[in-house]
């Protein structure tokens, strides 16, 4: 039985470079990216509208507050716009940290961001500042 609310396809699977932010050493590591179908693209886009706009409506009665609606719908739109275009996402990441060696699960954002390179991270063990991208940067 499929739901509606299927998650993208279980995409690829791509070999990265995880560095420190001012390069230095390198270690391995692979990220998995999703690709997300026009109409998940379009319903991903249209919930931060949707939620900004709700929002808006119910801060425009308050004196004051309701300045606030205008840049809430801008920063709505700016994301869903953003969620709209994104036709891979990152799925989730892991690499090999180049400082303490131990193999991590990366941070690369929250609700499957769109798949861009590079992407600024850290390491869950040592906490180190590292850099996600190409092997060939």
């Amino acid at each position: 039985m499929v739901t509606a609310t299927a998650e993208p396809a279980a995409g690829r699977t791509v070999v990265l470079q995880l560095t420190e932010w001012d390069s230095g050493p390198v270690g391995p590591a692979e990220a998995h990216v999703g690709h997300v179908s026009l109409g998940r693209r379009l319903m991903r886009g249209g919930i931060p509208v949707a939620v900004a706009t709700v929002l808006t409506l119910l801060i425009l009665p308050v004196p004051l507050m309701h300045l606030a609606g205008i840049p809430l719908l801008v920063l709505g739109g700016y994301f869903g716009v953003r969620n709209a275009r994104a036709r891979d996402v990152f799925l989730d990441a892991s690499g090999t940290c180049p400082s303490c060696h131990n193999q991590t699960k990366l941070f690369i954002g929250f609700g499957k961001p769109p798949f861009k390179l590079p992407v600024k991270t850290s390491c869950g063990s040592c906490g180190r500042n590292l850099m996600l991208k190409r092997g060939s940067e």
